[in-house]
């Protein structure tokens, strides 16, 4: 029977997490399952100790007439810059050293002072993956929220004010509903800052070390991961 949901669902990549395992291959699935993929750090914890750097931060220091002409640029720090076609107009985008054109990288305490990649190769999570809604960690935004957040705000006051040009009611009350807006964006930046500050805190605990899981499970034999798949399914 044709299913028109799980159709569109496939089309869009929003499949499931159980259907995307279920064509899995039996001893790949009960890796994934068995040996989770450990993330050391966050990408909101980068953010909050000042370990990410965006391109709005990096095209800064390109001429403004040179952005219209120019296919690539290198920046000081050595990050190199490319434009893509999007549209109509040209977007520049950061390449990573695995070749992936992001709109941030990264860099990990661990890591070379000098070496930025993507979240990818940094192997950093977003804590909204990893926490709930009431950790401190979600109030930080990642650099695409950002983006996301200030573009929403912007075009909601566009709308209040192109409202009130053509309502009494938009009118009258257009200052205050700006005011309000303003007071609830401060209100968050405030909130973000302390959850910040709380993350470097913590950023300054030592930290486990946290074992390379999926590199054991590379490491079994078909035969093992085969036998212990067996006993998963029994004592479930």
């Amino acid at each position: 029977m044709y299913d028109r949901g799980r159709f569109q669902a496939r089309v869009l990549g929003r499949e499931s997490g159980d259907r995307r395992a279920s064509r899995q291959p039996p001893v790949a699935a009960f890796r994934a399952r068995q040996f989770p993929r450990k993330y050391p750090y966050t990408v909101e914890e980068l953010v909050a100790v000042g370990g990410v750097v965006t391109v709005a931060d990096l095209i800064v220091g390109l001429n403004p007439q040179k952005r219209r002409f120019l296919r690539a640029w290198t920046s000081p720090n050595g990050i190199q810059l490319v434009t893509k076609r999007a549209g109509r107009c040209r977007r520049w985008w950061a390449l990573c050293g695995c070749g992936r054109r992001v709109e941030a990288l990264y860099r990990r305490p661990d890591q070379a002072s000098a070496t930025w990649s993507c979240r990818r190769c940094s192997q950093l999570q977003y804590s909204s993956r990893l926490h709930s809604r009431e950790h401190m960690s979600r109030r930080v935004l990642a650099p695409r929220r950002q983006i996301s957040a200030k573009h929403y705000y912007e075009q909601q006051c566009r709308s209040v004010k192109a409202a009130a040009r053509v309502n009494a009611w938009w009118a009258a009350n257009r200052d205050s509903l700006l005011e309000r807006m303003a007071q609830i964006v401060a209100a968050n930046d405030r909130e973000a800052d302390r959850a910040a500050a709380w993350l470097r805190e913590q950023f300054q605990h030592p930290r486990p070390i946290v074992a390379a899981h999926i590199e054991t499970a590379r490491s079994l034999s078909p035969e093992l991961l085969e036998i212990l798949r067996r006993l998963n399914a029994v004592t479930a």
